[in-house]
């Protein structure tokens, strides 16, 4: 739908529909029939047509049978936006450092509305029951990242993040009470950090800090995601410290990098 702020003669709406069959994609829909991209976009089936076959012509999507997948080529989008954020070049080395002196696998993510999506990773060499890769989307709610990110927003857009967020149970350890989730959200805020314990998946923890901008406002957060086997509570809590130093380090280059632009 189009922006309060756009007219309606200038929001283009095969373009959004177009960009809506792409979001589709995903774990766990990896392949998607036009019966189910019509079903889950509310639009008729030839409209649904037409756009993936629009998306398989221009390289963007490839179909075997009735079944359509990306292709490759739409790693360009994605692509074109992390060469904006020139900072996170320059900000991996850090991300980096605190990898391998924690021995864990760490991220950098942002809000995207309503989820949170990752855009730098430094990964451990281990194996992981899900695939945390750059350009992941995640459920804000429901990962330490989106906590850390909830927390230190602006009253009326927390309030819409969780608004159009969904709550649904991905584990048996997934919070979905929205009352409890926007108590703790003020706790992390206090504490400035966020532990989730197998909310996302039962085999994972993680817990994540704000990356302040010279702003003070906290458009990053920096997280640190294990196997549920390695640690502990109180071992992801003795993180934090040297978590901090990082996410100091890295809220420098961002005020740097800032400053040049």
């Amino acid at each position: 739908m189009p922006n309060d702020k756009l007219p309606e003669r200038d929001f283009l709406s095969t373009l959004a529909k177009g960009l809506s069959v792409i979001e589709l994609f995903g774990e766990p829909s990896r392949y998607l029939t036009q019966s189910e991209v019509a079903d889950r976009l509310g639009i008729t089936k030839a409209a649904a047509r037409r756009i993936l076959l629009t998306l398989a012509e221009l390289g963007y999507a490839q179909a075997d049978g009735r079944r359509f997948s990306l292709k490759p080529r739409v790693l360009r989008l994605g692509y074109a936006y992390l060469c904006t954020q020139g900072w996170l070049e320059i900000a991996q080395p850090e991300l980096d450092r605190l990898m391998t002196d924690l021995d864990e696998c760490c991220s950098i993510a942002m809000i995207d509305f309503p989820d949170i999506v990752l855009l730098a990773r430094a990964v451990v060499r281990r194996i992981m029951s899900i695939s945390l890769n750059t350009g992941v989307r995640l459920p804000s709610v429901h990962t330490s990242q989106g906590r850390v990110l909830l927390a230190f927003m602006g009253e009326i857009q927390r309030d819409a993040v969780l608004e159009a967020s969904r709550y649904d149970a991905l584990t048996v350890n997934t919070l979905t009470d929205r009352a409890r989730i926007r108590e703790i959200i003020e706790t992390v805020r206090a504490q400035r950090y966020s532990i989730v314990e197998g909310e996302v998946d039962l085999n994972m923890h993680a817990i994540s800090v704000p990356i302040f901008a010279p702003d003070k406002s906290v458009p990053y957060a920096l997280s640190v995601s294990t196997q549920a086997s390695r640690h502990d509570r109180a071992s992801l809590e003795a993180m934090v410290p040297r978590m901090s130093e990082t996410a100091q380090a890295l809220g420098d280059i961002l005020k740097a990098f800032h400053r040049q632009s």
